[in-house]
C-alpha cells in the first residue's frame, strides 16, 4: 500500500523470511490439516485434545483452528503483522451468540474495529454494534487479557486485538484489513489525533468520540491527506459532541438566523465510571478553555461563568459552568451564529466545589498530575456520589429568528450517560457504512449528516429526545 502524502512518517513495518514460515505457513498448514480430519469424521474435541497436549510446541493457539471450536479459523486477516507479538483474531460467544457464517464470501463481511473497546464507553458501543448490525466487531486495545475479557462478556462472536494507540505502527498493522474505526480509548486530549492518522495512512473510515478541543486542529490539518486516502473521518459522533451537534444543525435548518447556542450537560458523578471520563474532566475545568464568542474565537477562564440550568426531572436546576469541549471549534465551520457555548456540571453539585478545590491546589495543571488525581477518585468514587442520582442530561438552547420574529429552541435529554455515548456512536457508523455519509476527509456530525434522520433513528434505538419552543 503506497503511503499518503500529507501524513507524518510511520516506523517502518519488519518481516523476515523466517517469521513469515513460524506465523504465517504452519499455522495455515495447520488449518488446513485440521478441516481435513474433522472431515474424515474426527470429532472436535478429540483433535483440541490432541492439540492440548502438543500445544508447548506451537507458538500459536491451534485451537483457532475448528470451526466449531472456541475461535473462528485463521486466515490472512487474522494475523497482526507486528514481528515478535503475533495475536491471534481470537473470538468468543455467549449462549445466544450468533454462530460466525463461515460460508460467507469474506469481502462481503463488513468489519469494524473498535479501539478502547474495553472501556466503560467503548465496551457499551461494541455492545451496540453487535445489537444492531450484523457486522464483525473486533475489540483493540494495548491490554490484550482485558480485550480478551470483554469479548466473552458479548451475545455473538467478537474479536481481540492488541494495538497501542501511543505506538502508531501497531495501529497501522492492526487497521489494514478493516472497513472501519471507531475510535473510544480516552482520554483524546492525552493520545491526539494517532488513531485518526493511522486510519488514513491504512485507507481506513474512522469515526471517533473525542469529546476534548485539544485534538480538534490536528484533525481538521489531516483533512487533504483524508480526501487523497478516500477515507471518511467523523470526529465527535457521540452525546456531547455528537447529539449537541445535530440538535444545533436542526435547530439552524428550522430557523432564518441564529444568535445564540448554549450547550450545557452534567453527569452523575454515580453514572460516569470510567477513568478516562475522570481525566477528561479534570482537563477540561483547567486554564482557558475555547469558546465563540461575538463572532470570533476566544479563550475563557475554565469552570467559571457559573449559570443555573434547568434539566429534566429527577436532576432539575443545577450549576453550570464554561468547559472545554470541541463544539465551539467545529459548529462555526458550517454554522453562522454569534455566540456558541458549552458549559458543564456534576451531580451532587458539591462535586463542582471539590473539582474547584483540587484545581485551585494546582493538582490538574499537568498530564501526570491529572492521572494521579484521576486515580485516586476512581478507586473512592462511590463517595462522590452521595446524594446524586444514576442519570446524565444534556440541554441545547438555540436562540435565533423565524420570519422576523425572535425564537427560543431548547432541545433535552435524559439517560445514562453510556448508552446516550454508544448509541450516538453506532448510528453514526451504521449510517456510514450504509452510504448515509458520503463525503470524505475530517468533518464533524453537523456537516455530513442529516439530523432528522439521525433523531429518527437513535429514537428508534432508545435514545429520546424533547424539544421545546415555538416556531
Amino acid at each position: 500500500m503506497s503511503p499518503i502524502s500529507g501524513l507524518p512518517p510511520f516506523a517502518p513495518r519488519v518481516c523476515d523470511p523466517m517469521w513469515f514460515k513460524c506465523d504465517v505457513l504452519l499455522p495455515f498448514a495447520c488449518s488446513l490439516f485440521a478441516q481435513f480430519v474433522q472431515h474424515l469424521g474426527f470429532a472436535p474435541f478429540v483433535l483440541q485434545a490432541f492439540f492440548l497436549f502438543s500445544a508447548p510446541v506451537f507458538p500459536f493457539n491451534l485451537f483457532a483452528f475448528f470451526p466449531g471450536g472456541v475461535s473462528r479459523p485463521l486466515t490472512k486477516d487474522s494475523i497482526s503483522k507486528n514481528r515478535g507479538n503475533m495475536i491471534l483474531y481470537e473470538t468468543h460467544t455467549t449462549p445466544g451468540g450468533t454462530p460466525f457464517d463461515q460460508n460467507a464470501n469474506a469481502r462481503d463481511i463488513v468489519k469494524i474495529v473498535v479501539v478502547g473497546g474495553y472501556g466503560d464507553i467503548g465496551s457499551c458501543v461494541v455492545e451496540k454494534l453487535i445489537e444492531f448490525t450484523s457486522h464483525q466487531v473486533t475489540v483493540a486495545g494495548r491490554n490484550l487479557q482485558k480485550a480478551r475479557a470483554i469479548c466473552s462478556t458479548f451475545k455473538g462472536y467478537v474479536g481481540a486485538l492488541q494495538a497501542d494507540v501511543e505506538n502508531r505502527s501497531t495501529l497501522t498493522a492492526a487497521f489494514e484489513n478493516f472497513d472501519l474505526v471507531i475510535n473510544c480509548a480516552g482520554p483524546f486530549f492525552k493520545y491526539g489525533a494517532n488513531v485518526a492518522i493511522a486510519a488514513i495512512e491504512t485507507r481506513t473510515h474512522y469515526i471517533d468520540i473525542c469529546d476534548d478541543p485539544d485534538p480538534i486542529p490536528k484533525l481538521f490539518a489531516l483533512n487533504d491527506a483524508a480526501r487523497r486516502a478516500g477515507v471518511t473521518v467523523v470526529t465527535g459522533m457521540g452525546w456531547n459532541p455528537g447529539i449537541s451537534n445535530l440538535a444545533v444543525r436542526l435547530g439552524a435548518n428550522l430557523l432564518d438566523e441564529i444568535e445564540h447556542v448554549e450547550m450545557a450537560w452534567v453527569v452523575g458523578s454515580g453514572d460516569a465510571k470510567g477513568l478516562a471520563a475522570l481525566k477528561h474532566t479534570l482537563h477540561g475545568v483547567t486554564g482557558e478553555v475555547p469558546m465563540f464568542k461575538d463572532g470570533k474565537q476566544v479563550l475563557l477562564p475554565a469552570w467559571d461563568d457559573m449559570e443555573m440550568v434547568e434539566f429534566p426531572a429527577p436532576l432539575g436546576e443545577l450549576p453550570e459552568f464554561l468547559f472545554g469541549h470541541p463544539e465551539p471549534l467545529t459548529l462555526p465551520r458550517a454554522i453562522k451564529a454569534r455566540n456558541i457555548f458549552t458549559r458543564g456540571g456534576i451531580d451532587p453539585p458539591w462535586n463542582n466545589n471539590a473539582l474547584r478545590v483540587i484545581r485551585s491546589l494546582r493538582l490538574t495543571n499537568s498530564r501526570g498530575k491529572i492521572d494521579t488525581v484521576a486515580g485516586i477518585i476512581h478507586r473512592v468514587q462511590r463517595i462522590f456520589s452521595i446524594g446524586g442520582v444514576e442519570h446524565s442530561a444534556l440541554r441545547i438552547d438555540v436562540i435565533g429568528k423565524k420570519d422576523g420574529q425572535s425564537r427560543h429552541l431548547v432541545f433535552n435529554m435524559l439517560d445514562r450517560i453510556r448508552p446516550l455515548t454508544a448509541i450516538p456512536c453506532a448510528v453514526g457508523a451504521m449510517m456510514l457504512l450504509d452510504g448515509e455519509i458520503a463525503q470524505k476527509g475530517v468533518m464533524s456530525p453537523e456537516t455530513c449528516i442529516d439530523p432528522v434522520r439521525f433523531f429518527d433513528r437513535i429514537s428508534d434505538k432508545g435514545v429520546k429526545i424533547m424539544r421545546e419552543g415555538r416556531l
